[in-house]
């Protein structure tokens, strides 16, 4: 890792030393770690880490939707939900949702 960087993460729950996600942000880069503790239904399922990133004002998160770990419901709901804290801001998402597209009759990709 280089010295110039933090990487930040976010293990998943349970953790058999498999899941999870991270951000590398560089030092010069002032940014606010997030935390979305107080959202209506269970987050433990979810692996996503947010962080604010003060100029230009963005809020960036990196996810990783596992298929065994996550239901694509719990996934939707809890995106709705982040967008809707965060209606008025400029959010970026980066990540692996995991659902085969090309595959849409399956019911994992329906909610």
């Amino acid at each position: 890792l280089p010295s110039n960087f933090s990487f930040l993460r976010k293990d998943r729950p349970m953790d058999n030393g498999h899941g999870g996600c991270g951000i590398l942000v560089s030092t010069n880069i002032k940014y606010k770690l997030i935390e979305f503790s107080n959202l209506v239904f269970p987050i433990h399922k979810i692996e996503a880490i947010w962080i604010h990133l003060v100029e230009p004002n963005i809020y960036l998160c990196c996810f990783y939707r596992s298929e065994q770990f996550c239901p694509v419901d719990t996934f939707l709901d809890y995106m709705t939900e982040c967008m809707m804290k965060l209606s008025s801001k400029k959010i970026i998402w980066v990540g692996d949702v995991n659902i085969d597209q090309n595959d849409i009759s399956s019911m994992s990709y329906r909610k």
